[in-house]
């Protein structure tokens, strides 16, 4: 039975749900305007997902690395020995014993069904049920998870997200504790481990033994995994990987901890001591305007202070000489740009499953890699990425405000060069 057509006309839970039903094998694609998601099923149950278009934070050895459970360095030496044996990642990790088979399994199934749980919050799509073809999965530690099981998980997320959404509007948010007087309890039940690597230790929060259980604010373990990790820094991305938890598991363990007033969001630092806002002299807070009045004193004693230093016939460095030396650290302030983009794109590539560069710069920006003033010089001067050959090479290439190319501001990489960075 042919199993094709779009989301519209057949809903993904139904397509779901008659795969578990009747133990299909085969593989789902679905496709829409943005990504393109295939998931593998065998005798109904889920083997594998992957998304064309995945953040590189879901990728399997970005994700062991965030969480801490290998470092950067044995990522980089891992996916150079999978270039060379083509075996999966996961096989030389645990082969090595850098990582504990539980720990990668665990990796591997937030993996798949974030992939799974995101593509059910699509509207519309189209799909392609293909029973011929060929499924191949990671058998040593993927743990298949039947159709019906997803279907019910993914319809209990897709009523909560929105929820969910109210309160956790950014991955990027950073909560603080909010003080409590009685100490706090986690239910430890669903930890399977005897070690200690999920050692809930609250520190100060800590429930004493002789405290009685209604003396105690109880959490459930993933509500302890994230309270564990809140110390007004992390980002709400920083816990999920800190956690060991899916983003949606992560949010709403936090909106569970900021209903029951254990949590709060943290307000931007730094409001009051901008310049723009308020100076604080003494015991009272200067007013916009006197700070703009101090401004213009600074930078007229600035000005008069550069008119006397080039004409003091005791000053024996000439002012034009320091402009000079001034564009001498502005040129090696580029370059040192373009060596950490130049250094980012790598990186990507390597953990890239095509060995390939990225579309543009705004992709790097976009996963971390970059910051968006890494990409735009404070003096005008941008960046002119080229993808070459298919994605094997590029071309990086400062340019100032009239789009002219800065001389010996230029950076290559790829199959055809070596890049100079000297990965």
């Amino acid at each position: 039975m042919a199993l094709e057509g779009t989301l519209k006309d057949f809903a993904l839970p139904d397509i779901f749900q008659l795969i578990g039903l009747q133990k299909k094998t085969g593989m789902l694609l679905l496709n829409d305007k943005d990504d393109e998601v295939t998931i593998a099923f065998k005798d109904g149950e889920l083997v594998s997902a992957e998304s064309r278009k995945r953040r590189l934070e879901e990728r399997l050895g970005t994700r062991l690395v965030k969480s801490g459970l290998i470092t950067e360095g044995q990522l980089h030496d891992a996916l150079e020995k999978q270039k060379q044996t083509l075996q999966r990642l996961g096989v030389i990790l645990t082969g090595e014993q850098l990582v504990r088979k539980e720990d990668l399994k665990r990796a591997l199934e937030i993996q798949m069904t974030q992939v799974v749980y995101r593509v059910f919050r699509w509207e519309d799509a189209y799909y392609r049920f293909d029973q011929d073809a060929a499924i191949d999965y990671d058998r040593e530690n993927v743990v298949p998870m039947p159709a019906e099981g997803l279907l019910m998980e993914g319809m209990r997320i897709l009523d909560e997200w929105p929820i969910v959404e109210k309160v956790v509007r950014s991955t990027q948010a950073v909560y603080e504790k909010v003080p409590v007087s009685l100490p706090i309890e986690v239910e430890r039940e669903e930890i399977e481990s005897d070690d200690d690597d999920f050692d809930f230790d609250l520190g100060s929060a800590a429930p004493k033994p002789d405290v009685k259980p209604h003396e105690a604010i109880k959490l459930s373990a993933q509500e302890g995994a994230v309270y564990k990790w809140i110390d007004g820094q992390r980002t709400v991305e920083d816990l999920m990987y800190a956690a060991r938890l899916s983003d949606f598991d992560t949010s709403k363990a936090i909106y569970d901890l900021v209903n029951r007033d254990l949590i709060r969001e943290q307000q931007a630092k730094g409001a009051r001591s901008s310049a723009t806002q308020s100076i604080s002299i003494g015991s009272a807070e200067a007013s916009p305007v006197l700070v703009y009045a101090l401004l213009l004193v600074v930078l007229g004693l600035a000005g008069v202070g550069a008119f006397f230093f080039e004409k003091n016939p005791l000053n024996t460095t000439p002012l034009g000489l320091m402009r000079d030396d001034l564009a001498r650290q502005h040129e090696a302030a580029i370059a040192s740009r373009l060596d950490h983009v130049t250094l980012a794109l790598e990186a990507y590539r390597l953990a890239s499953p095509d060995q390939l560069y990225p579309v543009d710069l705004d992709e790097l920006v976009d996963l971390g890699y970059l910051r968006d003033e890494d990409v735009q010089n404070p003096w005008g001067v941008h960046f002119d990425y080229s993808r070459l050959e298919g994605g094997q090479s590029f071309r990086l290439q400062a340019v100032d405000e009239e789009n002219q190319e800065l001389p010996d501001l230029e950076r290559t990489g790829g199959e055809a060069e070596a890049p100079a960075t000297g990965f």
